[in-house]
């Protein structure tokens, strides 16, 4: 498994998919926020999009906007989120927080 960072919202909504689409309503508020990434991006200048990989899919996403917490779309296999989680915290980034289904 690898963790894939991104600079790039509307490249992380083409890849994250899967995991977004899965679940909708579930991950409605990650969805909301990437729109607003897309559309404006002067709402949320620093943000970090992660995106794990597994075996060449899509398996768990992550975004954060500071100073707002992660947001943890719902996982394919929940499995991979320690690794995830580790990714995210060795980008360096201030986390106050982590919301999740």
């Amino acid at each position: 498994m690898q963790v894939q960072r991104y600079l790039v919202p509307r490249a992380f909504r083409r890849d994250a998919a899967p995991i977004l689409m899965a679940s909708p309503g579930r991950n409605s508020l990650a969805l909301t926020v990437l729109q607003i990434l897309i559309d404006q991006p002067d709402v949320y200048p620093n943000f970090h999009l992660w995106l794990a990989v597994q075996d060449g899919a899509p398996v768990a996403a992550a975004m954060q906007t500071h100073p707002h917490n992660v947001i943890l779309a719902d996982p394919i296999d929940p499995l991979v989120l320690e690794e995830l989680a580790a990714a995210v915290h060795a980008d360096g980034a201030p986390l106050p927080g982590v919301i999740g289904n």
